[in-house]
């Protein structure tokens, strides 16, 4: 494979636009008078940030696999158990963490991530990160209902698909 790069540069009065491409990398950024998005996308990740006079957003996502690719299955689990690590130091509120915990679990089993085990994930994530599981004031039965729920509903959607 050879490494080749590319670079786009279009500046206007209002706007900056900036693209490099290589073999592993891309990276985009709009730049105005008010604010700047930057993209940063490789095999494994994509990083957006976003940043104004008034606020810096910045969102990673991982690309995880599905369960049928032929990356081991336990790593694709620590993704699972890093992603609560994250959505428990960011969300203040248990209603938040459970809300964003709820839609990666929904995405998970519809990968076909076992539910038996991300039930057991989340039961290391709480017992090892208790610390900040503590200010939401839930019990492990508590937070670990709603994936339950999620796993239920998904079988009684697959079933009534099924008739």
């Amino acid at each position: 494979m050879s490494n080749t790069s590319t670079l786009m540069v279009i500046i206007t009065n209002n706007l900056t636009l900036m693209v490099i491409m290589t073999n592993t990398l891309t990276l985009m950024a709009i730049m105005t008078n008010t604010s700047t998005l930057m993209v940063i996308i490789t095999n494994t990740l994509t990083l957006m940030v976003i940043i104004t006079n008034t606020l810096t957003l910045m969102v990673i996502i991982t690309n995880t696999s599905t369960l049928d690719s032929d990356i081991p299955q336990s790593p694709s689990y620590g993704t699972y158990l890093s992603q609560l690590i994250r959505f428990a130091r960011v969300c203040s509120r248990v209603e938040d963490f459970n809300e964003r915990r709820s839609i990666m679990s929904r995405k998970l089993l519809k990968q076909g991530f076992l539910y038996h085990k991300l039930r057991k994930t989340f039961g290391k994530f709480y017992n090892r990160h208790f610390d900040l599981v503590e200010p939401f004031n839930s019990s492990l039965i508590n937070l670990i209902e709603g994936v339950y729920r999620i796993h239920i509903s998904m079988e009684i959607s697959s079933k009534r698909l099924k008739k």
